[in-house]
């Protein structure tokens, strides 16, 4: 996907080679519009864009792996701390974006916007 690669070229690592751009990382700017045509109101909402791919929870943790926990990590909370120990990031993963269309959710990578 081209925009990975723009995600993860624009962002603090500004990667510049394809490699560079394979597993979790990024924080590039991003800036999506919606438009409510009932209303005729639309609004402009911008932030940082980080990928989490199948590395997130590897053996070893990269740069990239520890930027999206860290950045991503900063907008969490425990709702229940007995269920704390259970939580993965795979498992987290599955469960928001398991029943999307191959389409919308891309082979390999999931995005998360900070914003």
């Amino acid at each position: 996907m081209e925009k990975v690669g723009q995600i993860f070229g624009t962002g603090p690592g500004h990667a510049e080679s394809s490699e560079q751009t394979q597993g979790s990382g990024g924080g590039g700017p991003v800036e999506m519009v919606v438009w409510n045509a009932d209303i005729g109101t639309q609004w402009r909402i911008t932030g940082k864009a980080y990928v989490v791919a199948q590395d997130i929870e590897g053996a070893e943790e990269s740069s990239g792996v520890r930027t999206v926990k860290s950045e991503v990590g900063k907008r969490m909370r425990i709702v229940d701390e007995t269920k704390e120990k259970e939580w993965s990031w795979t498992r987290e993963l599955t469960a928001i974006f398991g029943n999307q269309s191959p389409g919308i959710k891309g082979e390999h990578f999931q995005i998360f916007w900070k914003l």
